[in-house]
């Protein structure tokens, strides 16, 4: 009688144990459902988000865009110039180096979901892979952008401005003074030409973007 009464306890604890296991793997299996289901409602929704965000960034673009043309206009009024034309110019055609009224505009992306995730590094938490090649190639750019703009920025700051407030000392522009000051300017020009290529790449890649979500 011992015996068949031990097998039936160690059927018992068999059956208690399957049980237990059974019931671990259903929690495992309902969590990892549920993990699922979070993260693909979170993806839905950082796609919409997206959307808007690229939108934004994209009339900033456009807007960016519009006014570095004008800029660009300014830059080659004087970097077109002959000696010849450089030296006829009125002295008062300086004083925009002076007076402040030379501006441009450096990007600047609109704040999201998307910027958030691109800024973190962590674009593995997003399980689409197109998705994700399209936002690290946006991601490149805007660290290209970064370069682009503290190079000109610093350039008009540190070399151009001062050395305009310089030369207009005295209240006159020679010829040689105009010619230093054009040489600095095509220089600007330069380096102002790889941002604006920089951000008509970026308002590429915003579209695209857009494209991509079904924006």
């Amino acid at each position: 009688m011992g015996r068949p009464a031990a097998k039936a306890g160690a059927a018992r604890l068999v059956a208690e144990f399957g049980v237990i296991v059974l019931g671990v793997l259903v929690a495992l299996i309902l969590e990892a459902w549920w993990s699922g289901s979070e993260d693909r409602a979170f993806e839905r929704q950082l796609r919409t988000d997206m959307v808007a965000e690229f939108q934004e960034n994209l009339a900033i673009l456009d807007a960016d865009l519009e006014e570095n043309a004008r800029a660009s206009q300014v830059l080659n009024r004087f970097t077109d110039l002959s000696d010849e034309a450089l030296a006829v110019m009125p002295d008062t055609a300086f004083s925009i180096w002076t007076d402040g009224s030379f501006t441009w505009a450096g990007f600047d992306a609109a704040m999201g979901n998307a910027r958030a995730i691109v800024s973190s590094g962590n674009l593995g938490a997003i399980s689409d892979r197109e998705l994700r090649l399209r936002l690290a190639r946006w991601s490149g750019l805007m660290e290209e952008k970064q370069r682009f703009n503290k190079n000109s920025t610093e350039y008009y700051l540190k070399t151009v401005s001062p050395l305009a407030f310089r030369l207009a000392a005295d209240g006159r522009w020679a010829l040689d003074e105009r010619r230093e000051m054009r040489s600095h300017v095509v220089r600007l020009g330069r380096l102002q030409g790889l941002e604006i290529r920089n951000q008509a790449n970026l308002r590429d890649a915003a579209q695209s973007l857009i494209d991509y979500l079904g924006g």
